[in-house]
């Protein structure tokens, strides 16, 4: 009987250790998640939703010339934007629409000068633009004027990746490319109700 007793205390024991390690661990992210949780609940029902564009797409053509290392280059392409729905901004727990554009050729990206690095990465020099300045948001473009903006894109082997953006001056020291001229169709009149 006495052993049956000590047998007990010692699982007793072994369940309150880990009782005690197991709130140990959960306690500090809960401590963390919790807020955040919170307030994603809270904006998911609370933060009212901005009204929808009523033209979601539309098609911008543009042409691009620039110089690479001597040879002037130009891309005709068009920018196919389209409303992508909305999202929240946990900063300042507003909900904002969101934009996305991709080319009529294939791809997302304007790519200028592509690269190979010795372990087999790839960076990709690139241009970009605002598709809610185009599609005529300026609730959400700001003050963006909605020229592009330059930045590169690198793939690593293993399949992580990294994203900058490049200033001219850069652009044209370290890789040789110039933007020589940058002409696209003009942003839409769009109401959004």
């Amino acid at each position: 009987m006495e052993e049956i007793r000590i047998k007990e205390k010692k699982v007793a024991i072994t369940l309150a250790i880990v009782s005690v390690i197991g709130a140990l661990l959960v306690a500090p992210f809960a401590i963390v998640a919790l807020p955040w949780t919170i307030m994603d609940i809270y904006a998911l029902f609370m933060v009212p939703v901005p009204p929808e564009p009523q033209i979601k797409q539309a098609e911008f053509p543009f042409t691009l010339t620039y110089e690479l290392n001597g040879e002037n280059k130009t891309i005709e392409d068009t920018l196919i934007c389209k409303y992508d729905g909305t999202e929240i901004n946990e900063g300042d727990f507003i909900k904002r629409r969101t934009w996305t554009y991709q080319l009529k050729s294939g791809g997302n990206d304007i790519v200028l000068l592509t690269q190979k690095g010795k372990s087999g990465s790839e960076k990709k020099i690139c241009i970009g633009i605002s598709p809610e300045f185009y599609m005529g948001d300026t609730e959400v473009a700001g003050t963006d004027t909605g020229d592009y903006f330059l930045y590169y894109l690198k793939h690593f082997v293993d399949g992580g990746e990294e994203e900058g953006s490049i200033g001219v001056k850069r652009l044209y020291e370290k890789y040789g490319v110039k933007i020589i001229h940058w002409s696209c169709a003009p942003p839409i009149e769009n109401t959004f109700s």
